[in-house]
């Protein structure tokens, strides 16, 4: 891992996120297509911005990136905790 990557994930980690990845800008053609299919099944019914347009655009770097050079699309994730309102027989003591 280079110099750039760890650095993108040690300032990920410093302000909470707890997963990060970089991965290549290769196109993602199995994943356009299976998006696609679903779109086209109706899958995506009720989620208006999610089109094939916009899943083309995501999948195929030359179409995502501003720059000429390749880019390298990062994910960050972290853990998202909710109150559970558990019922009293639940409850730890």
């Amino acid at each position: 891992m280079g110099a750039v990557e760890q650095l993108v994930k040690q300032r990920a980690r410093e302000l909470g996120f707890d997963l990060v990845g970089i991965t290549s800008a290769d196109p993602f053609p199995s994943d356009e297509e299976a998006a696609v299919e679903r779109i086209r099944e109706g899958r995506m019914d009720g989620l208006p911005w999610f089109t094939e347009q916009r899943v083309r655009q995501g999948t195929r770097r030359s179409n995502c990136c501003l720059a000429p050079a390749p880019c390298s699309p990062r994910a960050l994730a972290t853990t998202m905790v909710l109150p559970i309102h558990l019922p009293k027989a639940c409850a730890v003591q």
